[in-house]
């Protein structure tokens, strides 16, 4: 509920911010690929980042959390959490 209230405060402020001066990115994306995101978000602010800068930066980035917490909590847990939450997690595609 916790993650819900915070979604959905930052959705309702990005409303009024000119879209050109948000950048949005996901966990999962970035952990999947964190030196392309690091030079895109980069990039956003207007800067150069080295590719090998990057690397090291992201270096302990690891992907082998996607997912975890679903698998912990089961499927029952899952689709109840899912109906307290679910508009924001459709809203940001992480369910159909």
């Amino acid at each position: 509920m916790q993650w819900q209230r915070c979604v959905d405060r930052a959705d309702e402020a990005f409303e009024s911010i000119a879209p050109e001066r948000i950048f949005r990115i996901s966990y999962e994306a970035f952990v999947h690929d964190p030196v392309e995101e690091l030079m895109k978000i980069a990039r956003f602010i207007g800067s150069e980042l080295d590719e090998s800068v990057a690397q090291n930066l992201a270096r302990g980035v690891s992907k082998k959390n996607v997912g975890k917490g679903r698998l912990e909590l089961g499927q029952q847990k899952v689709e109840q959490l899912e109906q307290l939450v679910g508009m924001t997690l459709k809203r940001h595609g992480y369910i159909n």
